[in-house]
C-alpha cells in the first residue's frame, strides 16, 4: 500500500491490513524533501538530492541498503528526518 507518509496511516496499516506492505509514494517524498532539508543543507542540496534519486533507483536491495547508508554518513544533517521519516526500520 501506497501512502503519503501519514503517520495515522502508519499506525493504522500493521493492525487493519497485517499482511500489507506499507511503502511511500515517491511523489510525496518528493515534495516533502526540499520542504524539510533544503534549508538545512543549503549548498549541498544539489548534491544530495542527486545522491538520493540514485539511490532510491537502486535495482536491488543489498546495493540500495549500501546507497543509503552512504547517504546518512555523506550527509549528518538529514540523517535524522531521513531515518525517522523514510527508514523502514526505524518505523517498526
Amino acid at each position: 500500500m501506497f501512502t503519503d507518509a501519514d503517520p495515522a496511516l502508519d499506525a493504522a496499516i500493521p493492525i487493519i491490513f497485517p499482511e500489507t506492505y506499507p511503502a511511500y509514494c515517491i511523489f510525496h517524498i518528493a515534495q516533502n524533501l526540499p520542504k524539510n532539508l533544503k534549508a538545512k543543507l543549503g549548498e549541498k542540496w544539489d548534491d544530495f538530492i542527486k545522491q538520493f534519486y540514485q539511490c532510491r533507483n537502486s535495482l536491488c536491495k543489498p546495493l540500495f541498503k549500501q546507497k543509503w547508508n552512504k547517504l546518512l554518513i555523506d550527509y549528518p544533517i538529514a540523517k535524522d528526518y531521513l531515518l525517522r521519516i523514510l527508514d523502514q526500520n526505524s518505523r517498526s
